[in-house]
């Protein structure tokens, strides 16, 4: 791969990092500290808002950060043979974004994880009545804390997507400025 697309991948692994440890400190405050959750989420949304403010105008040195390019930071390709199927080829398969199919099978997995697994009936148990998972063995604190990096994880992978959708990587002083 090129490097512009291995720094993609990077930025994609580093913001489900970042992610996750951010979320960590909503799992602490709402399993640990029994805080909740609704107010947990909330200040650190806030907080997220003000701090990435914040840390813009650090990396940039101004009150404003810099105009963001239209192009996209993804390259678009066409999936060979099924681009070729009539209507829906031309539709579903043509011009797509890479992360649209990491969408689509992140999807799938979640899917399988919460349906078809041992972990995702103890996960779906965990939230229905709590007592009652703990009463059969399963570890509901812990359930809970890979539950909660998890949605991390996809957050911070869906907003470093539209980070890099609306700026070209390599194009701009953030990017200079890492």
């Amino acid at each position: 791969a090129s490097k512009p697309e291995q720094s993609k991948t990077i930025v994609l692994i580093v913001a489900s990092l970042a992610g996750a440890i951010y979320i960590s400190i909503h799992a602490v405050a709402s399993i640990h500290f029994r805080a909740d959750q609704t107010i947990s989420g909330t200040a650190l949304n806030v907080l997220a808002g003000g701090l990435t403010i914040y840390l813009c105008q650090v990396m940039f040195k101004t009150f404003s950060t810099p105009p963001i390019s239209a192009s996209s930071g993804f390259k678009k390709f066409d999936i060979p043979l099924l681009s070729d199927i009539p209507i829906v080829g031309k539709l579903f398969f043509t011009n797509i974004y890479s992360t649209t199919i990491l969408a689509f099978i992140l999807v799938f997995v979640t899917w399988f994880v919460l349906f078809k697994t041992p972990f995702g009936l103890r996960m779906k148990a965990c939230g229905l009545d709590e007592h009652a998972a703990e009463s059969v063995g399963i570890k509901v604190n812990k359930v809970r804390l890979i539950a909660i990096i998890m949605s991390g994880i996809f957050a911070a992978l869906g907003g470093a997507y539209l980070s890099m959708g609306y700026m070209s990587i390599g194009k701009s002083s953030l990017w200079d400025s890492l």
